[in-house]
């Protein structure tokens, strides 16, 4: 991979380190918003800093692999009797991936009832490092 940063206005030595931050696709972050009948406008807490609710889900958090505490904090809030039972089935679930490669958005979809507070999204779509249910930070810096 080659790395052009001539016009940047960078200065890069060999052994200094380079880190990339990605986005989310913002049809993504839309999506979980509109699953979740947010606006985006709201205010969170991400790594002690208030900011935006959807410049969040866009730039700082990990919408791709839920992790246990999203799992938990869906079942809690899941009114359907069914749902909570098929969450806290996924909780309990044996092996490498209980989820099934679904990401945040098939679960919002699959579990309609499960309705957390907005207030709990930067704790609820980040994984921990080397969870079975997520984590992969990916260069993510400064989450709560």
């Amino acid at each position: 991979m080659v790395l052009d940063i001539s016009g940047s206005g960078l200065a890069y030595e060999p052994g200094d380190s380079l880190g990339i931050q990605p986005l989310n696709c913002p049809e993504l972050v839309a999506e979980v918003l509109r699953a979740r009948g947010l606006s985006g406008e709201e205010q969170v807490a991400v790594g002690g800093e208030e900011v935006l609710l959807r410049e969040a889900l866009l730039s700082r958090l990990d919408l791709n692999r839920p992790s246990e505490e999203a799992l938990r904090l869906l079942c809690r809030s899941a009114s359907d009797p069914a749902e909570a039972e098929e969450l806290s089935g996924l909780l309990q679930a044996e092996g490498e991936d209980p989820l099934g490669g679904r990401e945040l958005i098939d679960l919002l979809e699959a579990f309609p009832s499960a309705k957390p507070s907005f207030r709990f999204f930067p704790r609820w779509v980040t994984g921990e490092p080397g969870s079975r249910l997520g984590g992969a930070f990916g260069g993510w810096s400064g989450l709560a």
